[in-house]
């Protein structure tokens, strides 16, 4: 099962399937919108993490926000690469902010 993320957007809930590619590149799959239909979010989102926030393949910065902070809380803690770069983190565990 891949991980989801379900995040608000525009009142109503986006949930979307979360992969893991290379080099820490997320790509986030639309699979259900709870809204109107003429109000659907993009239908997949390249997500990276910068230093400072998460940039990605869509003009919604504040989804792109969403999904970035599910995957920080959900998604993190299982990724090796967050593992490997977090000298001081506990194994397995991504590093705080």
């Amino acid at each position: 099962m891949e991980p989801k993320a379900v995040v608000k957007y525009r009142g109503a809930l986006a949930h979307y399937n979360v992969y893991l590619g290379n080099e820490g590149i997320y790509q986030a799959q639309l699979i259900r919108y709870d809204g109107k239909p003429d109000q659907m979010p993009p239908k997949q989102i390249t997500l990276v993490r910068g230093l400072e926030h998460w940039s990605g393949s869509s003009d919604k910065q504040d989804l792109i926000d969403k999904i970035g902070e599910v995957i920080e809380r959900r998604i993190k803690p299982y990724d090796p690469l967050f593992s490997k770069k977090n000298n001081d983190a506990t194994p397995g565990m991504g590093k705080s902010r």
